[in-house]
């Protein structure tokens, strides 16, 4: 009897012990076999006959998509956050939300936001995003301690895509004897070293880091000070406080045509400057000879660093989709000195390599370097 009942439990504890086994595979196949799905290169995004993008055959997405925004509901990335999300409702097959989470703009911006994000469910599968503007979240790697908080670099930036380019403008005080040209200024600071007084937005500003960039590259000096927001640094300008600066096309659109300041240039790569200034203006980018000028705001979605990449693939169709609509297009262009610009992630990442290296040569000059950044 012993015998008979130790080997009924022997036989009973193998078969248990081959459930739980067994358990554990179908588990980890399925596992498995979903995440090859997400991430199965035929698993490409599919529009319908009537312009809807199509869910993904593992079901992505079958629930509400959320953009955060690091700011308030009334700032530039709010604005842009809700305008996309009423363009792409007529595209994606559910509704787009929009979350305002204006304090993570007092830390690190997008990557805290992107940080949060990652830990919120469905955030890893692509079902929250970010507003980001670049190369302002690559400066916060060199000019804050998110890189070692948080462990990211420029890589970890998971771009869907960016869609508009918003440059910077360079100003002059009306009557400057260079007139409206952005390369006689350069002539004259090189001829009359520390005589061009430019008023500056403060070390490690993005405004800033364009002009110590361009003064680099052409080798001239300027006699620096520090103004306060772009509309007081327009009003100090035209007042004749200061020869130059570098704005927003938005904040110096009043005085120009007051005729109080002129516009020498702008950043950027569309040449000649996109805004209607009265005159063609050449960009900095053909008067010094660069290549890729990564200055101003270009501003697009990203997502969590680990979500599949057919999601991702898909989210970017979306947001290509969006771009080309005569809604979004008719609304973005309506705002002062945006222009649309579309970069896909490798593209976003030419954009942040362009910028990182002037700007930590400009940052450890001015003793702007967070503590342990290195090159």
């Amino acid at each position: 009897m012993r015998a008979s009942h130790i080997i009924r439990s022997v036989a009973a504890t193998i078969a248990a012990t081959a459930l739980v086994a067994g358990a554990v595979a179908c588990s980890a196949d399925r596992e498995r076999q979903r995440g090859e799905q997400a991430d199965d290169g035929t698993d490409t995004p599919v529009f319908a006959d009537d312009g809807k993008l199509q869910p993904l055959k593992d079901g992505f997405p079958d629930k509400p998509l959320t953009i955060v925004v690091v700011d308030e509901a009334g700032s530039d990335d709010g604005i842009y956050a809700r305008q996309f999300a009423e363009a792409a409702a007529k595209i994606a097959p559910v509704d787009i939300k929009v979350l305002d989470r204006p304090e993570f703009g007092s830390t690190y911006g997008a990557w805290e936001a992107l940080d949060w994000i990652s830990e919120q469910r469905g955030g890893d599968e692509g079902y929250m995003l970010a507003v980001v503007t670049l190369p302002g979240s690559t400066i916060d790697l060199l000019a804050t301690p998110v890189a070692s908080e948080l462990d990211v670099n420029m890589e970890s930036l998971n771009t869907v895509a960016l869609t508009e380019s918003v440059p910077y403008v360079v100003v002059s005080r009306a009557g400057a004897p260079w007139g409206d040209s952005f390369e006689d200024m350069l002539a004259y600071a090189k001829a009359n070293p520390g005589q061009v007084k430019y008023i500056s937005r403060g070390p490690g500003a993005g405004p800033d880091l364009a002009m110590n960039n361009y003064a680099d590259i052409a080798g001239v000096e300027f006699n620096t000070s520090v103004g306060g927001s772009h509309s007081e640094i327009n009003t100090a300008l035209g007042a004749g406080a200061g020869d130059i600066a570098v704005t927003l096309p938005g904040a110096a659109s009043p005085f120009v045509q007051d005729g109080k300041v002129v516009l020498l240039t702008c950043t950027g790569n569309a040449n000649p400057c996109a805004a209607n200034w009265g005159k063609a203006q050449p960009n900095a980018a053909s008067v010094l000879g660069i290549e890729n000028d990564p200055w101003g705001s270009t501003r697009g979605l990203v997502a969590a660093q680990d979500i599949p990449e057919s999601h991702r693939l898909w989210l970017e169709a979306l947001v290509k989709k969006v771009s080309e609509s005569d809604e979004f297009i008719k609304a973005r262009t309506a705002i002062p000195g945006v222009g649309m610009d579309y970069l896909d992630k490798q593209q976003a990442l030419e954009l942040q390599q362009a910028a990182y290296d002037p700007a930590y040569e400009i940052l450890d000059r001015l003793g702007g370097l967070a503590p342990g950044v290195s090159k």
